[in-house]
């Protein structure tokens, strides 16, 4: 019987991969993003949003590393499919938080609009379109049913 040399250096690749495919990894990586989202809603600052873009990336990377490297995904369809249905929430929740857009803007009776927004928080991929915008706060009335304030 002949047996294949295998260089060590692809044994290390062949290691790190099992690694980084491994329960523990995943878990791992779970823990720091379940961090990074506590972090990410507690403070602001530029670039926040990379505190979970990163490990969510490393989190699908571990995934396809899992997909290749064990049997159990590709032989176990509604496990599969579930962990590709969690990708795609992760990716949509990503390019909702890169489109996201918020801001505050208080027009008095009969102002108009100028374009001018306070509290701008907005992701790297919205559009701002708002600049040409002008209209007027003409004031709205709210008529309550007898009984209700």
């Amino acid at each position: 019987m002949k047996t294949a040399k295998i260089h060590p250096e692809h044994g290390r690749v062949a290691a790190f991969a099992r690694l980084a495919a491994s329960n523990a990894a995943t878990l791992a990586l779970l823990v720091v993003l379940g961090f990074a989202v506590l972090v990410y809603y507690r403070v602001d600052f530029p670039g926040r949003l990379w505190l979970i873009a990163l490990p969510g990336l490393l989190l699908i990377a571990n995934f396809s590393l899992a997909l290749a490297l064990r049997g159990i995904l590709r032989n176990n369809g509604p496990l599969l499919v579930f962990h590709l249905a969690l990708i795609a929430l992760v990716l949509l929740a990503f390019a909702g938080r890169l489109s996201a857009f918020k801001a505050t803007l208080e027009l008095a009776r009969g102002e108009t609009f100028d374009g001018q927004l306070q509290n701008v928080r907005q992701g790297p991929w919205h559009g701002y379109g708002l600049a040409q915008t002008r209209f007027v706060n003409l004031g709205f009335r709210i008529r309550y049913q007898p009984g209700i304030k």
